[in-house]
């Protein structure tokens, strides 16, 4: 019993170390993507505000 799950566990390894490895891009992606995001978010909020704005003075 011991011996099949350690055969299971060994077969798995290099998959689990190619998830691993592929891990940092994705993290880098999803870095670049918030960095992005937040870089477009100052212009986004003031053609929003002025709206907002005009929305609250309505009668």
């Amino acid at each position: 019993m011991l011996a099949r799950d350690l055969n299971l566990l060994l077969d798995r390894i290099p998959t689990i170390i190619g998830r691993l490895d592929t891990a940092p891009g994705k993290v880098v992606a999803a870095t670049d993507d918030v960095i992005a995001l937040q870089a477009e978010l100052p212009g986004s909020l003031d053609s929003v505000v002025p709206d907002m704005r005009r929305l609250g003075q309505a009668p």
